[in-house]
């Protein structure tokens, strides 16, 4: 992850992964079929942790507003947790041979159900004043998404505040009367490991 996120893709060797592993290109081969399998693996692994982290803040939440908060709380926080993972996801889907991408996206459509399902049921239930549920998906998906650009842990606020602060920033853009986020303080329970 660390050479794609700083050399990409296309600028890493097979041999620079095998000698930052500290084995031989014969063991890497061994353990994967090449490079592609080798993004594949991260960028799919990413969007595993990414689903399970957010199906399990949505078990936490009772009513749309609560789950729109828990998906952008969720989505920084294993961003936050996972920059390099994330960067990589991000960047390196374009590197990506057509099979995989497919795989990639069909993950990637199951996370933005997630937040389409969500988005309805608000703007059906009231919730939410959205005229365009799919304009509106992808601006607060991106709009969390770019956390992982900018954040460092080691900066002035923490990855929960920074996540209560959007979760906001979303329910506001959703048109939620109530600006503030239910649950606020709080990460997210299940699956965020640090990178």
């Amino acid at each position: 992850m660390r050479l794609f996120a700083a050399r990409g893709y296309a600028a890493t060797g097979i041999r620079d992964v095998a000698r930052d592993a500290g084995i031989t290109t014969a063991a890497l081969y061994h353990y994967m079929g090449g490079k592609q399998d080798l993004l594949l693996t991260i960028m799919r692994e990413g969007m595993h942790g990414l689903l399970e982290l957010a199906r399990a803040s949505l078990r936490e939440a009772t009513t749309p507003p609560e789950e729109l908060a828990a998906l952008a709380r969720a989505h920084i926080t294993f961003n936050g947790r996972n920059l390099l993972e994330t960067y990589v996801g991000d960047t390196e889907i374009r590197s990506l041979d057509d099979a995989n991408r497919g795989r990639l996206v069909k993950l990637r459509d199951q996370y933005e159900e997630l937040w389409a399902d969500v988005i309805r049921r608000g703007v059906e239930s009231g919730d939410f004043q959205i005229s365009d549920q799919k304009l509106f998906r992808l601006a607060a998906i991106q709009m969390v998404n770019g956390v992982a650009y900018w954040y460092r842990p080691s900066g002035e606020r923490s990855l929960t505040a920074i996540a209560d602060e959007f979760a906001d920033f979303v329910l506001a853009m959703a048109g939620c009367p109530t600006a503030k986020s239910p649950n606020r303080n709080r990460a997210p329970k299940g699956r965020a490991k640090a990178s």
